[in-house]
């Protein structure tokens, strides 16, 4: 099987298989005061720190979630009206209701142009994702944050795509809140955070227990916190090294399909090891089932909507029909690919493509 779907999910870091199997022999409640459930709840701490070290914040800012959904959830409830773009995670779109969106240019970034006037209206919240899940354009985070500050308005940033693979100090950025997701750097499926900064109110989605300040009732999962942590730890301290050869791949893999006919969608900053190129007057999904038959894993678009057969709406905000938002590719690379597999894949889509 060649994998180049790493932004659906990435494999779990050996760090993080490590960590989580010293956890496992790990017993108690981390909200048990005895000896066991001490125990345990040191082990989550030491979590805590490792992940507001890597992310440039104080321990005491970041919540445990069950991942990125919840963390957007969390982040957003109960504000009255919320400033963002098109383009969100159905995480973020699908929690809000009273909406004002930003406008997307060609490119694939939001345009700035009407953000002031916005600010104005009387938004409580604004919410723009740091990485575009489908295309892996960067988003100009900083200079909203910084409108934002100068309105007084709290601001969050759904930074799944983002953590793990480019730099990120939350605290040299304008930011309030900010959501991240364990599986998209290698850590396991069913843990997340949210970065609260100090003095920024959230409402819980439910009530419960007091864990997470109260924030987020429920037992935490120590196993679940402990992989999250070795696995962004890992991440980081790799981060470089990644990056050059994950760019080593992109540049092969980029030469390759617009041979074959393919055209890089957007402009500007994206993630490294991210190519989202579309083949015009092709099927996308079309595409995606027929590599698959050839043991080649990626997506026609995010994978949260890849089982909903209808264009993308990252693609359609940037002014593209219907059929071209149909005709993509998102490939999306890690570690353990190789340029063997690049040759593989290439020969495999030429097939396809006839």
């Amino acid at each position: 099987m060649i994998y180049f779907d790493h932004a659906a999910t990435a494999p779990l870091h050996p760090k993080a298989k490590e960590a989580m199997a010293e956890a496992m022999e790990v017993l108690g409640n981390p909200s048990s005061l005895h000896t066991a459930g001490s125990g345990a709840k040191k082990l989550l701490e030491q979590s805590r720190a490792a992940v507001a070290e890597a992310l440039g914040c104080e321990p005491g800012e970041i919540l445990f979630t069950s991942g990125g959904t919840e963390a957007n959830a969390l982040a957003l409830h109960g504000r009255k009206k919320i400033l963002t773009s098109p383009m969100e995670h159905p995480s973020v779109a699908g929690n809000m209701k009273n909406t004002a969106f930003l406008p997307v240019t060609s490119k694939g970034t939001v345009s700035l142009d009407t953000a002031e006037t916005a600010l104005k209206s009387g938004v409580d919240l604004v919410s723009l994702q740091h990485a575009n899940n489908e295309t892996g354009l960067i988003q100009p985070i900083e200079e909203l944050g910084a409108l934002c500050q100068a309105y007084g308005v709290p601001f969050h940033s759904d930074g799944v795509q983002a953590v793990g693979k480019i730099p990120i100090c939350l605290h040299r950025l304008p930011i309030s809140l900010y959501s991240f997701s364990a599986h998209k750097f290698g850590g396991p499926v069913g843990v997340g955070g949210l970065y609260r900064k100090a003095g920024t109110a959230t409402e819980p989605l439910y009530r419960g227990g007091m864990q997470e300040k109260g924030s987020r009732p429920g037992t935490e999962s120590v196993l679940l916190a402990c992989g999250m942590a070795a696995a962004l730890t890992a991440a980081v301290e790799e981060m470089a090294e990644t990056e050059a050869y994950l760019t080593s791949l992109e540049e092969e893999l980029l030469h390759g399909l617009t041979a074959l006919g393919g055209v890089p969608t957007g402009e500007g900053n994206r993630v490294p090891g991210h190519i989202h190129i579309r083949f015009p007057h092709r099927d996308g999904e079309a595409l995606v089932s027929a590599l698959d038959l050839h043991g080649v894993c990626l997506s026609a678009g995010a994978a949260c909507h890849s089982r909903s057969h209808t264009p993308s709406e990252t693609l359609l905000a940037m002014g593209f029909s219907k059929e071209e938002a149909s005709s993509a590719l998102r490939i999306t690379l890690g570690r353990e690919n190789t340029h063997e597999e690049v040759h593989t894949f290439l020969a495999l889509l030429e097939d396809c493509l006839k």
